[in-house]
């Protein structure tokens, strides 16, 4: 018996890569990262062997985007948010939140997720800059400047000059995870690298951090897909 057909794959060569990644992303569906001048014979093998995932992944993708959408709801874990939404026809658009509602003036659905995407990223200026001046505060760790960005990849970054840069999509995350990213920039503030005295740094601060870093990498998206696309 012939095996299924794989459903459509694309591949990403990342210079910051250092193994081989599989991610399934909401806008683009299964992607496979590798790192630069990765042999492409070797993708074969390694498709293979993750098959399984990869078909149980874009099954999931395939739900997940037959229902987009404008969402009845937005969570926001990170804290302790659920907005109810409603959506209110009309040429010029706007948004009005009361009582943990959120009402939207829409002409159609692309700019109802637009709206909605703006709503969270004021949401994260709000509050993660007060979240990472905690975090550094208890670690004794510093930083000289924080900006809040909706990233297509990265959860954080930090400059050689100390200047932290946090996704806004942290906000679909628990507490547990967004500290763990925080912690991870905030000791790129020491070691702008991945070397072993980076990590020895991250374990003092962040005990957990393998199995907070397993549970982020397994994630299958970064954010719902109302808001990537």
């Amino acid at each position: 018996m012939s095996r299924r057909e794989l459903p459509p794959l694309t591949v990403r060569e990342s210079p910051r890569a250092r193994h081989v990644r599989l991610r399934a992303v909401p806008a683009r569906g299964i992607e496979i990262v590798v790192p630069a001048g990765f042999p492409p014979r070797e993708l074969i093998g390694i498709v293979e062997r993750h098959r399984e995932w990869i078909e149980l992944q874009h099954a999931r993708l395939q739900h997940h985007l037959a229902g987009l959408g404008v969402p009845s709801q937005v969570e926001l874990p990170a804290l302790d948010e659920c907005w109810t939404i409603s959506v209110e026809p009309g040429k010029r658009t706007g948004l009005s939140c009361q009582d943990n509602r959120l009402q939207l003036r829409a002409s159609d659905d692309v700019s109802a997720r637009s709206l909605l995407r703006r709503f969270v990223l004021r949401r994260a200026q709000e509050t993660l800059p007060a979240r990472l001046a905690a975090t550094a505060e208890a670690t004794g760790l510093h930083y000289t400047a924080v900006g809040i960005r909706a990233q297509r990849t990265r959860w954080g970054s930090c400059s050689r000059q100390g200047h932290i840069s946090l996704n806004a999509k942290l906000l679909f995350l628990p507490p547990e995870l967004v500290r763990h990213v925080m912690v991870h920039e905030l000791c790129h503030t020491v070691h702008l690298d991945h070397s072993p005295a980076f990590w020895a740094l991250v374990a003092r601060h962040d005990p957990l951090w393998q199995s907070l870093r397993q549970r982020l990498r397994s994630l299958p998206a970064m954010a719902p897909a109302w808001f990537e696309v």
